[in-house]
């Protein structure tokens, strides 16, 4: 990379305290060999709320909530198991032969509980529902993949979740079933936790016996439209697939009635989506880094907008930013894939992996403000040209790291950032 010293442009008007996603950036630069262009900021278009109930209690109580409000078809489908037809015909044999007595669907819940625990011994294996069947062995997410196929192969509508088995001071990750007694006369449905690792009994998803079960996530589309579709995932009701949008993505509010509060995309955005508009009620877009969420599944954006009445999340020139309790922006939580310019708030130290396979970026902006970038600060940007730091920034000599050779780093300010406001 190379350096370019004292460059000293006009200075950076920057508001630190009240910041929004409608600041225009200009530079007026000193001839030089780079040109940035600049991007020009829209105005939001956020969702409205629309009286959505939000999802409040424990998070059993949460998706038994959601759980009576689907169509009950959504909890026959057997996709999921991956299983061929003829090792679900042999489930079928099975639970239809100990189901042979039973005249209720709710002593068929029970009785297929007590079979599972009764003939599957814990231990590791294959937990693919036919293995686990052939075999009779494997932990809790076979006893939980097992139970599913026979339920669903005698037309009871179920849900496998995974989520976390709670004590008095301890979390154990688990697996578990939720199956549906539909009342003939009425056609609803009453839901029973069916946990066939610990237990030969199904308790309805009310009861205080099964309080210690608390789901993180079900294999099941809870509901669907033409543009998304939304699952319990997270802890939360989450858009986990965009399906069509237009180029300016407005993520819904609520679905159902109730309130959305996640968008962590199980798959990547549609290609002619540019800018996305964050409404109040997100407050994830995932956490973990390549492998849930929109940074592991990212399109080809530009720009991401979030409303200043968003407790969680703020954005400033189309990057995203967390906000601690005071609601003050802190750490970068998302920059769009394909912003060209990145312009940044101050921060005292860029710490590695700040801004990471950016494979649009070709100019960054770090304002006055900014002390040090350390080593890996910016990583893999393979069309990046420029980075503009102040004067009395330190740059690690690896602070630019996997990026081209001609990288220009200019010690000054990049100029007509405009007061920002809420």
């Amino acid at each position: 990379m190379r350096h370019i010293y004292s460059l000293l442009l006009p200075a950076l008007c920057l508001g630190l305290c009240a910041c929004s996603s409608e600041d225009e950036l200009t530079t007026d630069l000193e001839p030089s060999s780079t040109v940035v262009d600049v991007p020009t900021f829209m105005a939001p278009e956020f969702p409205m709320n629309g009286g959505s109930e939000a999802l409040l209690g424990s998070d059993a109580e949460k998706l038994g909530k959601l759980l009576k409000a689907i169509d009950l078809n959504r909890a026959l489908d057997r996709s999921m198991l991956q299983i061929t037809d003829e090792q679900y015909a042999e489930i079928k044999a099975k639970a239809d032969e100990v189901c042979a007595s039973a005249t209720t669907t709710a002593s068929k819940i029970s009785k297929l509980t007590e079979w599972v625990h009764n003939h599957v011994e814990y231990g590791e294996g294959d937990n693919n529902a036919y293995q686990i069947f052939k075999k009779k062995k494997g932990v809790c997410q076979g006893y939980s993949n097992l139970l599913h196929a026979m339920l669903l192969s005698q037309g009871i509508p179920s849900v496998g979740v995974n989520g976390y088995y709670v004590t008095s001071s301890q979390y154990y990750g688990h697996a578990w079933v939720y199956a549906a007694n539909v009342s003939s006369s009425t056609g609803k449905a009453t839901w029973y936790v069916c946990d066939p690792t610990n237990s030969t009994k199904s308790y309805t998803s009310t009861s205080t016996d099964v309080k210690h079960l608390q789901p993180e996530s079900a294999d099941i589309v809870l509901f669907d439209d033409e543009q998304f579709e939304f699952k319990w995932q997270f802890k939360g009701l989450n858009i986990s697939r965009v399906k069509k949008a237009d180029n300016d993505l407005v993520l819904p509010f609520s679905v159902g009635g109730f309130r959305v509060s996640m968008f962590n995309p199980e798959c990547a955005l549609p290609e002619n989506v540019t800018n996305i508009y964050i409404g109040a009620n997100i407050n994830s877009l995932g956490e973990t880094y390549n492998i849930i969420g929109l940074i592991a599944y990212r399109g080809n954006d530009e720009m991401c907008y979030v409303d200043p009445d968003n407790h969680d999340l703020g954005s400033v020139n189309g990057v995203v930013y967390r906000k601690d309790y005071k609601e003050n922006l802190t750490s970068i939580y998302y920059i769009p894939s394909q912003m060209t310019t990145i312009t940044l708030l101050p921060m005292e130290k860029v710490e590695k992996n700040t801004i990471l396979d950016q494979k649009g970026v070709e100019v960054i902006i770090f304002p006055e403000g900014t002390k040090y970038l350390e080593a890996y600060a910016i990583e893999n940007c393979p069309n990046l040209r420029v980075v503009y730091v102040p004067t009395d920034c330190k740059v690690d000599d690896q602070a630019i790291y996997r990026c081209p050779d001609n990288v220009e780093v200019i010690y000054g300010t990049a100029t007509g950032i405009k007061n920002v406001r809420l």
